[in-house]
Order: structure tokens, then sequence, then C-alpha cells
């Protein structure tokens, strides 16, 4: 792969351990690799416009001209399914993730849309929604789900498909809100609820209800306002690589901690299993 932009930096940022601090390298102004052609005119290609701006994280006031490379200007495989996603979603286009590689930029793209749409107008209705697909009673596990709860099986990592957040929080926290909040993120998310069950030899998905879901998800408040940083750092740390049985526990934990007047941390853990790097924002962010 071939990066996108060069920058030249005087040393390399590091964490206090000695490893590189990805989170303090210079970010790339990725708004100038624009080819400075012409702008989105239809509505197809100004919608276009604002899919690659917010999958790619580019500023609003990022200026894009139609024969822009989706690849140039930092995008890659993963990003491609969202654009994909969002195209689909707004415009009912049906396209797939070739198309994006066929025709990565705003006018190739926009072509295939119109050619679907028929109108120039970058809204169709010929897709199937998800919500319009009938559930089975048996829902069977993804490829992946499959391999992390083989993996589960046969004894191997516990904790290392843990997805980890922790939030320092300070002022006036209403704890029952945010309890709240993180139930109401759960019963919106199926993913969230979901367990890995073997039935028969075929590992299926099963939704848990989301008050069954609620009830699991206890989110109770620990007192260290008289501990020191190491013991909080140990109680989360732990709270964290703690395994999850996948076929009894759903796949996120919550625990909040009181470290003192008007401080709190936040940890959550998630297994791999119900969320991703595409997810994850979505979901946690």
């Amino acid at each position: 792969m071939v990066p996108t932009v060069f920058i030249r930096i005087d040393s390399f940022p590091t964490t206090p351990n000695g490893k590189l601090d990805r989170r303090a390298l210079p970010a790339p102004d990725l708004g100038t690799l624009s080819t400075g052609g012409r702008a989105p005119g239809t509505d197809t290609e100004k919608l276009l416009a604002g899919v690659f701006r917010d999958v790619l994280n580019l500023p609003d006031t990022t200026v894009l001209s139609v024969d822009d490379d989706f690849f140039r200007l930092g995008g890659h495989s993963l990003l491609a399914t969202r654009v994909i996603a969002r195209i689909n979603a707004d415009t009912g286009a049906g396209l797939s993730l070739r198309d994006v590689f066929d025709a990565p930029t705003i006018a190739g793209l926009g072509e295939r849309i119109d050619r679907v749409t028929g109108d120039g107008s970058g809204v169709g209705s010929s897709v199937l929604r998800v919500g319009d697909v009938k559930r089975p009673d048996v829902v069977p596990a993804s490829f992946g789900q499959q391999s992390l709860w083989l993996i589960d099986q046969l004894g191997g990592p516990k904790n290392q498909y843990v997805v980890p957040t922790v939030l320092h929080l300070t002022g006036d926290l209403d704890i029952t809100a945010l309890r709240q909040a993180v139930h109401d993120v759960v019963a919106r998310h199926e993913a969230l609820r979901t367990l890995l069950v073997d039935v028969d030899g075929q590992v299926t998905q099963q939704i848990i209800p989301a008050a069954d879901a609620a009830a699991r998800l206890r989110m109770d408040v620990e007192d260290f306002t008289d501990a020191d940083r190491y013991t909080i750092n140990t109680r989360a740390d732990a709270f964290i690589r703690a395994g999850f049985d996948l076929a009894t526990d759903i796949p996120i934990r919550a625990a909040l901690m009181h470290t003192g007047i008007r401080e709190w941390v936040l940890a959550l853990a998630v297994h791999h299993h119900a969320v991703d790097e595409w997810s994850f924002p979505s979901l946690l962010g």
C-alpha cells in the first residue's frame, strides 16, 4: 500500500512506556488532495460529495471536485463499505463494493446511481432494506462470530477479543440518567444483547429481550474515593480483562467508579463479536 500523504516530522512522539504515540502524530490535510476540477452540480454529485466528506472525516469546508478519487483522498476498502452503505441508504441504488473500486470518483459513482434512479435526483426505491426482510426462527452466526466462538470453545483467548473504553468524567454526574442511557443503547442495538449459542451443532445468534438485557447490565457504583491511582487503574484493568461466556453473557459490561469529589471513571467492555472498527463509533463513540 502506498501512503496517501507524507509528512516530515523532527521526531516520533512516544508514550511513557516508549511506544509510538499515534494520537500525537500530526493529522494529514487530506483536503489539499482535491484535483480542483468541476464542482459537483447535480443533486447526486452533491450527495456523494457529502458522503465522501463524512466518511473520510474531511472538514465541511473541504471543496471536492467530481473527478476526486475516493482512495486518493485517503479511503480504503473498509471505508468503501461505509460509502456503499450510505449511498444505498440515501438513494436506494443498490450499488456494490465493486462499484467503488471500478468508479471511485464522484462523477463515476454519480453516473451509476443515476443509471438506476433514472432521473438524476439520486433517489430510488429499488433496494430491499434490512427491516423489510423477515427474520428466520434460527439466525446463524456470521463467519466472524463462528471463528470467535470456536476460539472460545477451544480454550483460547477469553479477554484478548474485548474492546475496552475507559472514560474519565468530572462534574455533577446523574448516575440514574447515565445508567438509563447505557440501557437505551443496548436496547436499540441488538448486537449488544446477542448471545452465541450452539443449537444442534450450529452456532446461532440468540437476541435477548431489551428488558432482560437491562436487568443483566447492572452498572453498580464502586467507591474508590480513598484509593490511589494505581488501585483505580488495577480495578479498571481487571474489569476489562474479565472474559465473557458467549452463550450466557450479553457482550457488554459497564462499571462506574467514584474516584473523588465530582470525579468518576466509566469503564465499558464489549466483546468483539458484537462490535468492530466500523460499528464502534456508532454504538459507543
